[in-house]
């Protein structure tokens, strides 16, 4: 049954960005990354251990993400992290643990809205391409051959499996690349985000276990929360962003 659930949900996310792709609006995009954040926040919350009943983190993050249509930049996270500092310090209610949802996943979700605003519809799929890639390559890889542990907070993940992803990711991300940027570009863009992606996972499965969560959340049948869906896109953007904008 949980097999089946993962397959069909997945199925209707590849629906989905069939429709993100072939629309391609800037607004219907800002929204459907707007519901995802808003979600991951609720998530996140929980995984940073953060036992606050108050409604205004979600305010902040929704106010948060309606400037972002009109200023899709990372210093527009910097500018909600000294605000809301100031407004704490004011208050003398200082919780430096809530920032840190400001930085996970809000910085990952601007990215992800910067990189299709600045490159296009087909660089943001890339991305979502590249990381289903990878992690569909260090799935059936270490299903098959995998015998060597890869990290003790992963007990699951093998080293076959990292490799796996590695070697499909680079290859088969370079030859789905958009044709603004060389091979060799597309081949270190591709193995670089798929490195860090999976560190990624593995981050994420860090702060389920530190909480004692098996999954973020339980709105993807199947796969768990928003967050464990996006997992390794929220590593892969930086770096996929990062080395296009040295590039192009």
């Amino acid at each position: 049954m949980e097999l089946r659930n993962r397959l069909l949900t997945s199925l209707g996310f590849l629906i989905f960005f069939i429709i993100l792709y072939m629309i391609d609006n800037t607004y219907f995009t800002w929204l459907s990354l707007g519901i995802a954040y808003i979600l991951a926040l609720l998530e996140a919350k929980s995984l940073f251990g953060l036992t606050t009943q108050k409604n205004y983190i979600y305010i902040i993050g929704g106010v948060f993400w309606v400037c972002a249509i009109f200023f899709p930049s990372l210093s527009l996270v910097a500018l909600f992290v000294v605000l809301y500092i100031s407004v704490c310090l004011y208050k003398n209610k200082t919780n430096f643990d809530e920032i840190k949802l400001f930085l996970y996943p809000s910085v990952s979700f601007i990215l992800m809205f910067m990189l299709y605003v600045n490159y296009g519809m087909y660089t943001f799929i890339w991305l979502v391409l590249v990381v289903a890639i990878a992690d569909s390559g260090a799935y059936f890889v270490g299903k098959k051959f995998g015998k060597t542990k890869f990290s003790e907070i992963s007990p699951n993940k093998t080293l076959e499996g990292f490799f796996g992803a590695i070697v499909l990711g680079t290859i088969i991300g370079a030859f789905i690349s958009p044709n603004y940027i060389s091979f060799i570009s597309a081949l270190v863009i591709s193995f670089v985000t798929t490195f860090v992606s999976i560190y990624g996972d593995l981050f994420q499965s860090y702060l389920k276990r530190k909480v004692g969560l098996k999954d973020s959340g339980n709105i993807l049948p199947g796969h768990g929360g928003i967050l464990d869906r996006v997992d390794g896109h929220m590593f892969g953007v930086v770096a996929m962003y990062t080395l296009l904008s040295m590039i192009v």
